[in-house]
């Protein structure tokens, strides 16, 4: 089964396709079924990004570059420093946390509900609240990341 990323020898991380866990995290059933180092890498992913924004990186990354989605200007994206997008989205990690009917959305990254309510990076981007936004990101990501090592840890492998 496929790698979601990976830190190489040399310290660096490299994402690579793959992606497994269920739409939101109220359904992670899925993951007992999945090999506990593509967790570990979700995970890796995660909390890079969640450590982004906790250090301010999305509001000085959106004042100095433009950088719109905390997703698209990190790591945490397939395509991260590839203007063309030479990769599908559905080969990224994040693409599982993403509601079927939304899968093939132009960025399906910005349809993950983050909320009990179901708020989205795409409807707080249309709303221009860039605060909003990451807030119920941070929400997310810490919940997300809780669940999730929670199921690593009552199956280490």
């Amino acid at each position: 089964m496929g790698s979601s990323g990976a830190v190489t020898g040399r310290g660096e991380f490299s994402h690579c396709p793959g992606g497994m866990f269920g739409p939101d995290f109220t359904r992670l059933a899925h993951v007992e079924n999945h090999m506990p180092q593509d967790l570990r890498d979700v995970l890796q992913i995660l909390r890079f990004e969640l450590n982004y924004l906790e250090q301010g990186g999305f509001e000085r990354d959106r004042a100095l570059l433009g950088t719109e989605s905390p997703f698209q200007g990190t790591i945490a994206c397939i395509n991260f420093g590839d203007p063309l997008r030479t990769h599908a989205c559905h080969e990224c990690s994040l693409h599982a946390f993403v509601p079927e009917d939304k899968k093939t959305e132009e960025f399906p990254c910005h349809h993950i509900p983050l909320s009990h309510s179901g708020e989205t990076i795409a409807e707080l981007l249309e709303k221009n609240d860039s605060q909003r936004m990451v807030e119920v990101l941070k929400h997310w990501l810490r919940g997300t990341i809780a669940r999730l090592e929670s199921n690593l840890h009552r199956d280490p492998d």
